[in-house]
Parts: structure tokens; sequence; C-alpha cells
């Protein structure tokens, strides 16, 4: 109020929550109200032209899009402001709203997940890009080194079709064809390859073009270095992990009235001349295709249920998970592991099978660093009991948890504790395998020494001791000394062991590497 006057002077802010409905000009207030927090948080004046620059759209067609005179149908697009504008997943969600209701951020979509956690990252750390017209390729960056297409923020048609397509794009199509280990005849023959990613499929992405009146082929494929047609597939899966597939980029034109077909292939990418950026962007639709399937193989909620078993840290796993079907509302996970005879069932929020099946630098490499929280865990029944009640000064009471959750997790405790045994049984019976020793017999003997890694040096001193009766005498990463012979490097791949270290790190922990011995103890 100024007191010489009577008059007030009042400062209109509009306020924007997920509650404001939407409007033509609810978009243009929730940026204006976002871009001036912006400046405050930065210290700077930071304009309209500053984020359409930043975004690589002109300032007239952004002023546009904003102001929804010309509305954006690409969510990357309003997702791409709001990284500029450093909001976070909740505001950016609101922007998303306000753009005629996009589809907001999924978690459970990976590439959505990697794009929040860049967007909350950046709201936490507002001066973590000091320059600002960093942050758009920093973010595309981060998603094609995970194998995800960049941010689709405006279509160039002319410009991105001469720098990267020699000819004209006709269309891109990609094939993945389910191969190696089945699940409907008897899924626990041999369980270190039933859900590798590996050995499930080969990638074949393909696209047209047309110029110079023929039409060209381009493909980006995988070729094993031996004949697998015909071969047991386990046998063909135990290969590749000794020769993986080799990379082939292939140009096949068409044949016309003037020309035969001709077909040329490489397995460098900057050897394919002017086809070169063109298959950079095939690379780009595969690897994307190739994050689709992994994420659908990570989530236990695409399976009836999941069991192995794998050694991990020299002792002998067990596992089962389940999603939650009974109460999907909860979006729970359920593992239980078995080792030393200790049966523990976990619930967490995330799906945690393939973090426990894959070795762990082969988990991080394809899936990142785990985002799993496990909220309850119980060794037996009578835990899971005990959990209804809360100690306190003045003795136990029963807590508001509901009984039907209660009874539920005694449920699962029991079928997944009984599924192990099962499990057990079989594998103490032999008809259920981590790696089944029946397979090498197909493979030359030698493959197992191949398979450990082991070089000829190696090889031949291990071999001369097995001929003399003797064992070898193996110096352990650690500096331990281990003894070791032909017949332990086969019980150790029985194990799953996938190197001699890891062999004899595991005798001298448990004292034998016979897998029934083992079982026993369990």
């Amino acid at each position: 109020m100024n007191r010489n006057t009577g008059t007030i002077i009042l400062n209109r802010e509009k306020f924007i929550d997920e509650n404001t409905p939407v409007t033509k000009n609810s978009l243009s207030c929730f940026f204006s109200l976002k871009l001036k927090e912006l400046s405050n948080r930065l210290g700077k004046k930071i304009t309209k032209k500053d984020i359409a620059d930043m975004v690589g759209i002109s300032h007239e067609l952004f002023r546009k899009m904003i102001n929804r005179e010309k509305a954006t149908k690409k969510r990357d697009c309003i997702i791409a402001v709001c990284a500029a504008l450093r909001l976070d997943t909740f505001d950016t969600d609101l922007a998303l709203k306000h753009n005629d209701w996009m589809e907001p951020l999924d978690d459970y979509n990976v590439r959505d997940e990697l794009i929040m956690n860049i967007l909350d990252n950046l709201s936490e750390n507002p001066k973590t890009a000091d320059d600002n017209m960093k942050i758009i390729p920093e973010i595309n960056a981060a998603l094609v080194a995970n194998g995800f297409p960049e941010l689709d923020i405006i279509t160039h048609r002319n410009t991105d079709r001469e720098k990267n397509y020699p000819f004209s794009p006709v269309r891109k199509h990609f094939q993945c064809i389910i191969g190696g280990v089945t699940r409907y005849t008897d899924p626990y023959f041999f369980m270190d390859l039933l859900y590798d990613v590996d050995n499930f499929h080969t990638m074949r992405t393909s696209m047209e073009l047309e110029g110079e009146g023929r039409r060209t082929e381009l493909t980006v494929s995988f070729r094993e270095p031996h004949d697998s047609f015909g071969e047991n597939c386990f046998v063909s899966c135990l290969r590749k992990k000794v020769a993986p597939p080799e990379k082939i980029y292939s140009v096949y034109t068409y044949p016309d009235d003037e020309h035969d077909a001709e077909t040329r292939e490489y397995t460098d990418i900057s050897e394919t001349g002017i086809f070169r950026k063109s298959f950079a962007e095939l690379e780009k639709t595969e690897a994307a295709e190739r994050r689709k399937f992994y994420s659908t193989i990570n989530d236990s909620r695409n399976y009836e249920k999941r069991m192995a078993a794998k050694v991990i840290g020299n002792r002998l796993h067990i596992f089962y998970e389940e999603y939650n079907y009974y109460l999907p509302e909860l979006g729970e996970y359920c593992l239980m592991d078995l080792c030393g005879g200790e049966f523990t069932l976990s619930v967490s929020n995330e799906s945690r099978f393939m973090f426990m099946y894959l070795p762990e630098e082969k988990y991080r490499k394809i899936y990142g660093e785990p985002n799993f929280t496990v909220t309850e865990e119980y060794t037996s029944v009578g835990d899971i009991e005990d959990s209804a009640y809360v100690v306190t000064e003045v003795g136990p009471y029963e807590s508001y948890r509901e009984a039907e959750i209660l009874e539920l997790r005694k449920m699962t405790y029991r079928k997944m504790k009984s599924g192990i045994k099962s499990l057990v049984k079989k594998m103490k019976s032999g008809t259920a395998h981590i790696c089944s020793p029946d397979v090498l017999s197909e493979l030359d003997e030698n493959f197992i020494f191949d398979y450990l890694g082991l070089n000829a040096s190696e090889t031949a001193r291990i071999c001369a001791a097995e001929n003399a009766g003797k064992k070898a005498d193996i110096t352990l990463s650690n500096g331990m000394k281990a003894e070791l012979d032909v017949s332990d490097l086969l019980k150790g791949f029985e194990l799953g062991l996938k190197s001699i270290d890891g062999i004899g790190h595991f005798l001298l922990k448990n004292g034998t590497l016979d897998i029934k011995e083992i079982l026993e103890k369990e």
C-alpha cells in the first residue's frame, strides 16, 4: 500500500498446478511462470529466444508453439523445452498435460525413465550445465549411449535427408528372429542360457533407398563365425560365448533391365562410403529395438514365473521371482532365494531377477545402475506373522496392516519355497542343470578351455598334469593357489562358472566343485 495515495498495487502471478484446467493459453502461462523461476534461480535474465536457441527452433516458430498457434505434436519437443527450463519430472508432466493432454513420462518405459533421471538431476542442480547450449546435446548423447534415439524435436525434412541419406529413403524395417533356448519343453535343462539376452535372437535392421533409377537395401545384421544351421541350439549358444557373432553392413542393389543384382559386405562402418551416415542411422534403430527387447526380458511381469540358479560371491543361489498378480495395485515383485540352506522371501518395487541372473558387469552394461528398493524381507512364515505386530516400550501391539496381505505373503512364501525345493530335487537327479554337461559331448574336447578363456600354455600345462595323473597348480587373482584338473573344470562348468579363477576361488571356499554335494547341504 502507498500510504500517501492510498492505492494498493497487486503482483498478479498465475499459479499453475496439476488441477489447473487445460486451455489454449495454459501452456503459455505455464511457460512464462517457469521461465521467470529459472531466471531467478540462475540469477540472470533468460529469454524466450534463449530457450528457442537451446532447443534448436526458430524464435517465431517457438512463439507460435508455446502460444498454441501452431501446436507441436512431438512429445520430445515439449520435453526438450522442459529440459531447457530445468524442470523436474512433475513439472514436465504438467507441461505435457497443458500441450493438449500429451502422455506423461512413464517410469516403466526405459527411455522415459532415463529422461526422468536427467530432468530431475537438472532441476536439483540448475547450474550443472553452465553452457546452456550443451543441455540438449548432452541429453541426446546420454540417450544414444544407452541405445535410444535422440530427442525428436522438429522435422527438418530436406536437411536431414540430404545430410544422412545419399538417395531418398523409402522405408525401414526390423526383424527380430527368436531363437536359442526354448522354454516350453524342459525350461530347466540349461538354466545358464535360458534368459541370457545374447542367446535369444538375431537382429536384422534394414533400410531401402531409391535413387539414380535403382533401389538399394542397406542391412545391419550379425553373422556367426561357425555354421550353426541344424545345430543343437544349446551348442550354438555356447559357441557364441567363445566366438561372438560379427556385425555385417551389407549393401544390396536390386537388379533392373540393364544391371544385375549386386551385394557388397563390410565389417567396418567406416568402409561403407556414401552409406556410412545411413548405416549410422540404422544402428540407432537397431539399438532402440534391442533396448525394447532387453526391457521385456528385464521384467518378470512378462512371465508367469522365473526360476534359476547361479553362483554369486562363491555361494550357490537358487532363486524364484513372480510379479504379484493377486494384488497388482501394489506394483510389487516377490523373489525367494535359497542360499546356505536358508529361504529368504523379499518384496521389491522393481524386478530383480535379471540382476541376480546376469553377471554384475553385464547387467550394468545393459541396464545401468540397479534401481530397485526392497521393502520387506522374511526368512520364515513366522517372520511374516510377526510383521503384523509392532514392539514398543509398553509391549507389542497389532498394526493396522491388512490381514489379506499377510495371508498372501504366507501363501507366496509356501508356494515359492515348494517351487525351489522341486527345482533342487531335479538338479540332484540330473534332470535340471545350471549348465548341462551333456551338451559338451557334442563339442570338441578342447572347447572347455576356450570357454574358460585359457590360453595355449595354460591349456597345455593342465593337460600335461592330467596325463601324468596329477592336478595343476593354478595361481588365482588374489595370489592363492588351487589344484585343478580337467574334471574340476567340467564340474565348474556345471556350476556356471566362467573362468578358471572363479573355479579356483569356489573350490577353496566350499571344498568341493560337485554340485550334488553342494545341493545336499541345502
